[in-house]
């Protein structure tokens, strides 16, 4: 599922016999504990719940807001093993863009050098992965690229972030890196 918080994934939990048959007769109170990067549905929260099976079945929405996975643990009074399954939620699309560097400052020798990272992330601010969507980078101020130049970057980010360096001038003041 998308982890967007409002995405919601139904789980079932089926109550069988041996040969895998529904007990339809059954109406077992089912213990649910969530972990990892989900919540119910329906509440927000990630405390274990009690449900009992209507003719041998239940079922219960889970939703998130980080992307990664989580797994939802089925148990029963007589079956305290139980049953797991793992949803795995996903970035949404990328709308904004987080820009940092490393170090924020630099010394005015024309050699000292930071790198730049933007960082393309959904509305829930998780980091979106697959995203191929090319970062235009411009530079204004006292510095340029490391290579000297001064015109626009077009970098593919790989894993989501972007990468890139700026290269301080002999001349004190502000270098303005912008992302697009």
């Amino acid at each position: 599922i998308v982890a967007n918080g409002t995405e919601v994934s139904t789980i079932t939990i089926k109550l069988t016999d041996l040969y895998d048959n529904t007990v339809l007769i059954a109406t077992d109170t089912v213990t649910l504990i969530i972990s990892g990067q989900g919540t119910w549905a329906e509440g927000g929260t990630t405390e274990s719940r009690n449900i009992i099976s209507n003719n041998g079945i239940c079922t219960v929405p889970v939703k998130s807001t980080l992307s990664g996975s989580m797994v939802v643990f089925a148990k029963t009074n007589w079956d305290l093993n139980g049953s797991s399954v793992t949803v795995t939620t996903l970035p949404g699309t990328a709308i904004k863009i987080k820009l940092s560097c490393n170090p924020v400052s630099i010394e005015a020798n024309g050699v000292s050098q930071s790198q730049v990272q933007a960082v393309l992330l959904d509305g829930s601010n998780n980091v979106v992965t697959i995203s191929t969507n090319i970062i235009t980078f411009s530079i204004s101020g006292t510095g340029t690229w490391e290579n000297g130049s001064v015109g626009a970057r077009f970098i593919t980010p790989a894993g989501g972030i972007a990468t890139t360096i700026v290269k301080s001038s002999t001349n004190t003041g502000t270098v303005t890196i912008q992302a697009t």
